[in-house]
C-alpha cells in the first residue's frame, strides 16, 4: 500500500531540477488574463522519477507563499496493456 501524499516532502533537497522548477514556476506565476479560475499544470513521467516531490518542490516555493489558496493532488493509475 501507498503511503498517503502529502504537500510536505520528506527530503528536504531536490539535485538538478532547478531549471524545470524555475519553468513550473513561471507558468504558476504568470499574471495573464483567462477564462478559467484555476490553472492545472500537469507534471507527467515514469514511474519513479520523483515527480511527487517535484512537486512538492514547487508547491512549498517561497514564491507562492502569498497565494491565498493552493493545492496539491497526486492522482496514481495503474495503466495495464495487453498484448
Amino acid at each position: 500500500m501507498r503511503p498517503p501524499t502529502s504537500s510536505h516532502p520528506i527530503e528536504r533537497v531536490v539535485y538538478g531540477r532547478d531549471a524545470d522548477k524555475a519553468k513550473i514556476l513561471e507558468m504558476v506565476l504568470k499574471n495573464e488574463p483567462t477564462d478559467a479560475n484555476f490553472l492545472v499544470i500537469p507534471i507527467v513521467g515514469m514511474k519513479g522519477v520523483d515527480k511527487t516531490m517535484f512537486a512538492q518542490e514547487v508547491f512549498n516555493d517561497s514564491k507562492v507563499e502569498s497565494f491565498k489558496v493552493k493545492g496539491l493532488v497526486c492522482v496514481y493509475w495503474n495503466l495495464k496493456i495487453n498484448s
